[in-house]
C-alpha cells in the first residue's frame, strides 16, 4: 500500500510554565513524505518532562530509520520493539539521579506496505476517524485505550463513565517511559489495513481532549467541519480554555494507492484488541506525582490498596496464564473417561473383597448355625415369635441361644435338663467337631450337649 497524505500539528504550551510535549516530525517541520509520528507528553518538572519526550521521539525515530530505511517498505513489531528498548536505553542515559524520576506517555503510528501500526503506553491517545456528512455518519474505527488507574476502576465496575470524569484520580496513569525500570512497560500493538481515501488518524496528549467528547472530536472531523486547516483550528479554540500543555498530529488520507482489496471494508481487520490487564509497572519507584498532578506510576500494592478501599464487592474480571489448547479439549469426553475410572475402580475393590471373604471362609470357619428344632415334649414353636437372647454358661464354654416368645423362662434358662428346648445356637466349630465324632466327652457336659444337638 502507498499512501498520499497531509500532515498538520498543533504545539500548544496552554498556562504551564514548560511545554513538556514532544512530537516527530518536529513542530512545523513535517510533509507530505513522511510515514513515521511520534507524539510523547513529558512529565518530572524543572524541565526533565521535556527531557524525557525529547529524548524518545528522537531515538525511536533513529532507530526505525536505521532498521528500515524504506519508508513505505516492510515494517514489523519487531522492528517496533527494538525501537521502543532502543528508547529505554536512551532515557538511563539521561537519568539526573532525581528523586522524582523524569517520564513520558508515547503514541505512535507508522504508514508501511501492509497498512498501518499504531501503539501507545500512557494516557495519551491514537484516533483512526472515517469522515462522513456530518455526526452521525463519521465513524471513530479505533481509538486507544488509555492506560489509566479510572479507565481500570470503569472496567471493573467500581466508577461509572460519568464519576470518571470528575475523579480526583483522573491523571494517574498505570504506564509509563521511565529512566532505569526494573521492568520496563510494554506498549499496547494495533494494526489496521483498512485505510480508505479521506480517513484521518490524531495523535494527541490528554490535554487535547480535556474538555472534548467523541461527538465533538466526529463533528470537527465530519463535512460539517470545514476543510482542514478549518479543523485544525477549530481544535485549538477548543483548547483555548485547557490547564495543561496540548498537542496533536492530524493526518489526512488524501489517496491510497494499490489497497489490500480484501480486507476493504472490513474495520477490524488485521487489528489487535487492546489487552484487558494492568501494564507492568516498576514496584520500586512506586507512585510519583509531578507538579502537573499526573502520577507516573502507582505499585501493584498500591492499586490494590485503592481497589479495597472503595468497599465493593466486584473484582477485576482478569484472566491470566489458561492455555489454549486446554479450553479446547472436549471436557465430555473427560467426564466420561473418570466416571468410567471411578466405576472400574469401584468393580475391583467389590471383586477383590468377595473373593478375600470366600477364602476366608473355606480356610477358618468360625461359626456353624443349627436350624430349630422341636420341644422334647412335643411342643412346637414358630420361627417367626423370635424373643430375647440368653447365655448359658458352662465352665469354659458358653453357648449362646435366642429364646422364643412363647417359651417360658424355665424353659429358655434350664438348657442343662433332659427336657430342654432345642433352639437354634451357635457353637464353636472345635465343640461341633466333638459332638459330630463322640469321642472324648466329658459326662459333666453330656448334658449340655445332648440339649444343644440336634435330634
Amino acid at each position: 500500500m502507498k499512501y498520499k497524505i497531509k500532515v498538520f500539528n498543533i504545539w500548544e504550551q496552554g498556562p504551564r510554565e514548560k511545554q513538556e510535549d514532544s512530537m516527530f516530525p518536529p513542530y512545523q517541520k513535517v510533509n507530505e513524505s513522511d510515514r513515521l509520528f511520534i507524539l510523547c507528553d513529558g512529565m518530572g518538572g524543572h524541565s526533565a518532562g521535556e527531557i524525557a519526550s525529547n529524548t524518545v521521539c528522537q531515538s525511536m525515530s533513529e532507530s526505525i530509520f536505521k532498521q528500515c530505511p524504506n519508508a513505505e517498505g516492510k515494517f514489523s513489531d519487531d522492528n517496533f520493539r527494538q525501537a521502543l528498548s532502543d528508547a529505554f536505553d536512551e532515557l538511563d542515559t539521561k537519568d539526573n539521579g532525581a528523586e522524582k524520576k523524569m517520564g513520558t506517555t508515547l503514541t505512535f503510528l507508522k504508514f508501511h506496505e501492509d497498512g498501518c501500526t499504531i501503539a501507545h503506553i500512557g494516557d495519551s491517545r491514537v484516533y483512526h476517524i472515517r469522515s462522513g456528512q456530518n455526526v452521525d455518519d463519521t465513524k471513530i474505527l479505533f481509538q486507544t485505550t488509555d492506560h489509566s488507574l479510572v479507565n481500570d476502576l470503569i472496567r471493573i465496575g467500581e466508577l461509572t463513565p460519568e464519576e470518571a470524569k470528575h475523579s480526583k484520580q483522573k491523571n494517574v496513569i498505570t504506564r509509563a517511559m521511565q529512566p532505569h525500570m526494573e521492568r520496563r512497560p510494554k506498549a499496547d500493538i494495533y494494526h489496521s489495513n483498512d485505510i480508505k481515501q479521506g480517513d484521518y488518524f490524531m495523535l494527541c496528549s490528554d490535554g487535547i481532549l480535556e474538555h472534548m467528547e467523541d461527538d465533538n472530536v466526529k463533528y470537527i472531523f465530519s463535512a460539517k467541519g470545514g476543510d482542514d486547516l478549518k479543523k485544525v483550528d477549530m481544535l485549538i479554540k477548543a483548547t483555548n480554555h485547557n490547564h495543561d500543555n496540548h498537542s496533536a498530529i492530524i493526518i489526512h488520507v488524501i489517496d491510497v494507492i494499490d489497497p489490500i482489496v480484501a480486507n476493504a471494508d472490513k474495520s477490524s481487520v488485521a487489528r489487535k484488541e487492546p489487552e484487558l490487564l494492568m501494564g507492568e509497572v516498576n514496584e520500586n519507584e512506586g507512585e510519583i506525582k509531578c507538579n502537573e498532578d499526573k502520577v507516573l506510576e502507582s505499585s501493584p500494592r498500591e492499586m490494590a490498596q485503592i481497589s479495597t478501599n472503595s468497599n465493593s464487592n466486584h473484582k477485576p474480571s482478569i484472566q491470566r496464564g489458561v492455555n489454549d489448547n486446554f479450553k479446547k479439549l472436549p471436557f465430555n469426553i473427560i467426564y466420561v473417561k473418570i466416571i468410567v475410572a471411578v466405576i472400574i475402580a469401584a468393580l475391583l475393590c467389590w471383586g477383590g473383597y468377595s473373593i478375600y471373604l470366600k477364602i476366608a471362609k473355606k480356610n477358618n470357619p468360625s461359626e456353624i448355625v443349627i436350624p430349630p428344632n422341636t420341644h422334647s415334649s412335643g411342643q412346637s414353636h414358630s420361627s417367626s415369635s423370635m424373643g430375647s437372647h440368653n447365655v448359658i454358661t458352662n465352665g469354659n464354654q458358653t453357648v449362646h441361644q435366642e429364646g422364643y416368645a412363647g417359651q417360658s423362662a424355665a424353659q429358655t434358662t434350664n438348657a442343662t435338663t433332659n427336657h430342654a428346648t432345642e433352639i437354634p445356637c451357635i457353637i464353636p466349630n472345635a465343640i461341633q467337631n466333638t459332638i459330630n465324632s463322640n469321642e472324648n466327652i466329658p459326662e459333666s457336659d453330656q448334658d449340655i450337649i445332648n440339649s444343644v444337638s440336634p435330634q
